[in-house]
C-alpha cells in the first residue's frame, strides 16, 4: 500500500499472541455477524448493493459495498480476520491513536472486543470455580435419563 497508513499490516498484529483467531471469530458472532455476512459476500464477488438493499444503515452514508471494501481494507478476509481489524480499529480509537479522520472521541474503559473476552473469562472462572458441581448434576441428569430410558417399554 503506498502513500498511506497500511491499516491491514497494523490491525493483522493486534492482539497476536494474545487472541486466538476463534476469540476474534467469537466477538464478530456476538457482536457483528451480520456485518460479517455483508463483507463475506462482497470477498465472494457478490453485488453487495443488490442482496443487502436497506439494510445495514451507515451512519456517513456508506453503500454496502463501501462499507464491505472499507473492512477489505483493514484485512477482513476471514471472519478472525474481520474480528481482529474491527477490534484494533476500536482500539485505536479509543486510545486516540486512530489513523484516519474520525469524529470519534477516545473514552475510557474497555473496548467492545475486552468486554466480550472478560466475559469468556468470567465463564471460564465460573466453570473451573464450580466444575465438580457442574460434573455431578450432569451425571446426575444423565443417569436419571437412562434410568428412565430402562422402565419405558
Amino acid at each position: 500500500m503506498s502513500g498511506g497508513y497500511n491499516y491491514a499490516d497494523a490491525y493483522s498484529r493486534y492482539r497476536q499472541g494474545v487472541s486466538s483467531d476463534s476469540d476474534f471469530e467469537k466477538y464478530v458472532d456476538a457482536k457483528h455477524g451480520s456485518y460479517w455476512k455483508l463483507i463475506d459476500a462482497y470477498n465472494k464477488g457478490e453485488d453487495v448493493d443488490k442482496k443487502f438493499a436497506g439494510k445495514y444503515k451507515h451512519p456517513a452514508g456508506l453503500s454496502s459495498s463501501q462499507q464491505a471494501e472499507y473492512w477489505q481494507k483493514r484485512g477482513a478476509n476471514s471472519k478472525a480476520a474481520f474480528g481482529r481489524a474491527h477490534a484494533a480499529e476500536d482500539e485505536a480509537l479509543r486510545s486516540g491513536t486512530y489513523q484516519g479522520g474520525t469524529k470519534v472521541k477516545q473514552w475510557e474503559g474497555d473496548t467492545t472486543f475486552e468486554t466480550c473476552n472478560k466475559n469468556k473469562d468470567k465463564k471460564k472462572e465460573y466453570y473451573q470455580k464450580n466444575r465438580e458441581v457442574i460434573l455431578a448434576k450432569t451425571a446426575a441428569r444423565r443417569l436419571k435419563k437412562l434410568a428412565e430410558a430402562s422402565n419405558v417399554e
